[in-house]
């Protein structure tokens, strides 16, 4: 079992890799800001509602509520279905999402 500092590690990796996506990459679903492509979800989103997870215990919500993975992923969807969003305004959303990991205590 991996640490919660392990996994940090990984999601913000995994979030520095979205905010380098084209177009195109979404449209292909190249990589995907989603339960299975998230390491601290990998180890707690199967537990009952995200018990253990850094973010709960940040937010108090589960499934990341109150986190900018919302915005985040509203955006990736809208440009994955083409609603003409544009990947400035994504990546914007990636950054807030990196921003609020790395401020995340994983102790």
């Amino acid at each position: 079992m991996k640490t919660n500092k392990q996994l940090k590690r990984e999601s913000i990796r995994h979030w520095k890799r979205m905010k380098k996506l084209s177009v195109e990459d979404i449209w292909a679903g190249k990589e995907r800001p989603s339960p299975g492509n998230c390491a601290f979800c990998d180890q707690y989103y199967w537990v009952r509602d995200c018990e253990g997870c850094p973010v709960k215990k940040h937010t108090g919500k589960s499934v990341c509520e109150d986190t900018p993975y919302r915005k985040a992923m509203t955006l990736y969807k809208d440009i994955q279905f083409n609603y003409h969003r544009r990947l400035s305004d994504f990546r914007k959303a990636v950054q807030a999402e990196i921003d609020f990991l790395e401020g995340l205590s994983c102790e």
